[in-house]
């Protein structure tokens, strides 16, 4: 079981289901609605069983079906979650007066009494006019939101845009499992899901093969709902959930540096702090249509704040841990340098300082990675990055999918799992969105989200940039002065003819031992962090984020460019965190391999001594 922990952070298991499929069933569609009901029944019972998995919250589990109503086996899969006792989410292309025309009047009365009795109703701002587009638009939206999608689907291709056949394909394209109803056969459902990287086979769904089903779906839904099961993605889990919000450092040796260096102050301010007050001003608190649209904005910065603040804790630590290395480093030359010119007959004192110096590094180092400093340090700053996304693409029905964090593991990670299971626990989008809404939700963009990112990577750039800078002024000051010192000592020795007559020779033994550890502590520190690249990398992301404020306020706005350039936001944010996972995992890689290399050799020296022949 987790540890006892004093926040709760725990998601409730939720299921969300998909619904699509063909318009015409023939004779057929009472078939196709009793597999429907046998399924969601099967589904919902091994949701509450997958639910009891100590990863979840005690919340009752959930299975969540999100569908378009429409006539045919959008009605008959809504009909069947109803019987199951599941929630229903209703996307609709544009509202109900102008959708139900398409309808015939039995399935317009059952529409219409399933969107009464709908947990929500997402209803976009398309129109008739547009055509196929709208309702395609309303199939990428029920994609963002599900964990699985149910297509009764005849396996041939569709006959033009947002049809069933186009619906699967995005989904196996998107790695969603299909629960696939074939009209002719309805009475035996198939899986189809996307190739592994281990399968040498197309990922288009007319060619997939189709995989049998187990018959109750529990082991179909722990694969879905459960988190990975490696050992090393438990337990950053295991470690999250054990986390606390009490935590003190005493660790100062980071700040101690920053100081030194004349680049601490408010430029150094955790990225929460530039959203903490921030709310979209043009909405009034009392517009109850804008809140049916907005994001549980008070709970979600609740959580963003609890991340963030372990991110920053764990930063500290290990930003501390490896500071201290070069300060123990430069105050180990001094210490060594003043002992032999104070107890110049004690020769083994210096060897006792740095033996006692290089026990402190490698307690320390042992600390940082038996505690996983780092990689808790980066875990928690992905996520509470990709969950600031949700503020601007909930509210548009858009899902984090858009912004996962890159990586060069194709497996996922416990981070990937949490943030999708915390997504899902959410309240589903809700609302009719209107055309003010779509000038609201831009400026949210120009006026919110994007200058909260904009005063992170300003000051980002400047306090990295600076660092760096000074960093290596001081490198090469303490170089030149080693350098300097050493020619006024030969200097002086030459003019005394005797060395032992110079006055200088305790002043130069310090200098020699202390000015050239300083330089390669700081470039130590410069190459370590990788400051300039960091640096460079928040310029970068200021551009693009200037570039894209600009084409927002330069475009008209509609909801596709506006959810375009949400998204758009959503992959800059999930972008600055490339390079830096790229390195930081390069390093765990190297480091890994070093480990194994040296393990390995080890195991050959002893292995060749134990069978070499007695002399």
């Amino acid at each position: 079981m987790p540890p006892e922990r004093s926040m709760e952070l725990l998601p409730r298991a939720v299921l969300a289901v998909g619904i699509t499929g063909h318009r015409d069933l023939g004779a057929n569609a009472p078939a196709i609605a009793a597999t429907l009901d046998t399924l969601f029944a099967n589904l919902s019972r091994a949701v509450r069983a997958a639910g009891q998995n100590e990863f979840f919250s005690k919340a009752e589990p959930l299975v969540r079906a999100v569908t378009m109503a429409a006539e045919g086996a959008d009605l008959l899969g809504a009909q069947a979650a109803e019987h199951a006792g599941s929630a229903v989410v209703c996307v609709l292309p544009f509202p109900f007066e102008e959708y139900q025309r398409d309808f015939s009047p039995p399935a317009r009365d059952i529409a219409r009494a399933i969107l009464e009795r709908a947990d929500a109703q997402f209803v976009l701002p398309g129109s008739p006019a547009e055509g196929a587009r709208s309702y395609e638009r309303a199939n990428e939206i029920i994609l963002a939101n599900i964990d699985v999608l149910v297509a009764v689907w005849n396996e041939k291709r569709a006959n033009g845009r947002a049809g069933t056949g186009e619906m699967v394909q995005s989904a196996v394209s998107q790695r969603i499992p299909v629960i696939l109803i074939t009209p002719s056969d309805p009475a035996q459902p198939k899986l189809l899901a996307a190739t592994d990287d281990d399968e040498l086979e197309r990922p288009i769904a007319l060619d997939l093969a189709r995989k049998p089903l187990d018959a109750d779906l529990s082991l179909f839904v722990s694969q879905v709902l459960s988190p990975p099961r490696r050992r090393t993605a438990r337990q950053g889990l295991l470690d999250f959930l054990a986390e606390r919000t009490d935590y003190r450092t005493i660790r100062f040796e980071y700040q101690f540096l920053l100081k030194l260096f004349g680049v601490s102050g408010k430029a150094w301010a955790r990225k929460s702090d530039v959203y903490l007050h921030a709310r979209d001003p043009v909405t009034p608190s009392n517009d109850r249509h804008a809140h049916d649209l907005a994001m549980p904005d008070d709970e979600l910065m609740r959580d963003i704040n609890l991340i963030d603040g372990l991110a920053n804790y764990y930063a500290r630590l290990y930003r501390s841990s490896t500071a201290s290395e070069s300060i123990l480093t430069i105050a180990a030359a001094f210490i060594s340098a003043a002992a032999i010119i104070l107890y110049p007959s004690v020769a083994g004192v210096s060897i006792l300082v740095q033996m006692a110096v290089n026990g402190l590094v490698i307690f320390d180092s042992k600390a940082r990675a038996t505690q996983r400093w780092q990689e808790r340090w980066f875990d928690y700053r992905v996520m509470a990055e990709r969950l600031r996304c949700l503020r601007f693409l909930h509210p548009l029905g858009l899902g984090l999918a858009r912004v996962a964090a890159p990586s060069r593991h194709k497996q996922e990670s416990w981070v990937d799992w949490y943030l999708r299971r915390y997504e899902r626990a959410f309240a589903p989008p809700r609302g009719t969105i209107q055309a003010y809404d779509i000038a609201r939700f831009a400026r949210q963009l120009v006026d919110t989200e994007i200058p909260g990112q904009l005063r992170y990577h300003h000051a980002n750039f400047r306090q990295l940039g600076l660092l760096d800078r000074r960093l290596a002024a001081a490198a090469r000051f303490s170089l030149g002065a080693a350098i300097v010192v050493a020619a006024f000592y030969g200097i002086s020795v030459y003019i005394l003819a005797d060395i032992n007559r110079d006055t200088w020779k305790p002043i130069a033994i310090v200098v020699f031992s202390v000015l050239p550890a300083m330089a390669a502590a700081f470039n130590g520190i410069r190459a370590y962090t990788d400051l300039a690249r960091l640096s460079e990398r928040s310029a970068m992301m200021a551009a693009a984020l200037a570039r894209l404020r600009r084409t927002i306020c330069s475009a008209p706005m509609s909801y596709d460019r506006v959810a375009a350039a949400a998204a758009k936001l959503a992959g800059i944010m999930g972008d600055e965190l490339t390079e830096w996972r790229f390195v930081l995992e390069s390093r765990w890689a190297r480091a890994h391999r070093a480990r194994k290399l040296g393990r390995s050799r080890f195991r050959l020296r002893r292995s060749g001594k134990a069978t070499s022949p007695p002399q």
